[in-house]
């Protein structure tokens, strides 16, 4: 980094997006780190994190949340059997879906954001029933779900799937690691 700040920031001149690449490459013939940089600034590729993390004395995990429409990113003790595969808020007359997760069980049945779940196997559904209603019900079940629809009533017949481990973990498993990750060693 002082070597690039050196050759470009010291003398103010502008770079390209890929100019650091292309430095790292010519200069030092640092393919290995150049590829890794380019792969992950320039495109959508998933970073190998469960790889690169325990080097820096970091574990990570995925766990399920409590419920579908947990926003807080801890892990739950209890998570509900079951997942609809959506998130929700509660309305008028039921739950609103805000987004609904291509492949799983809403999108699967064929609803979609915005429709407004009324009952699910004919109980009604509200904030306050949805996970007693959820509780009853395991992987593979199939329910009949009422929903609006824009202002039409339809019937879905969902398939409940487990509960997806969206929610990640951080664990500091070796602090020594830790300590030197952003104060490098002269």
């Amino acid at each position: 980094m002082a070597d690039f700040w050196q050759q470009f920031g010291a003398h103010l001149l502008g770079t390209a997006d890929d100019s650091f690449v292309r430095f790292l490459r010519q200069q030092y013939g640092y393919e290995a780190i150049a590829t890794f940089i380019e792969q992950s600034t320039q495109t959508t590729a998933a970073l190998p994190l469960a790889q690169l993390l325990p080097q820096f004395g970091i574990d990570m995990k995925h766990a399920p949340s409590s419920d579908d429409n947990s926003f807080s990113g801890k892990a739950s003790p209890t998570s509900l059997p079951v997942s609809i595969g959506a998130k929700y808020k509660a309305s008028n007359s039921g739950l609103e879906l805000t987004h609904v997760y291509e492949g799983e069980a809403a999108a699967q049945a064929g609803l979609s954001a915005q429709d407004r779940l009324i009952a699910i196997d004919f109980l009604q559904l509200t904030d306050t029933t949805v996970r007693e209603i959820f509780e009853r019900f395991k992987p593979g079940q199939q329910v009949i779900v009422h929903a609006f629809h824009r202002d039409e009533l339809r019937e879905y017949l969902l398939s409940w799937q487990a509960p997806v481990a969206q929610t990640v973990q951080l664990t500091i498993t070796a602090p020594e690691k830790l300590a030197g990750w952003l104060n490098p060693p002269n």
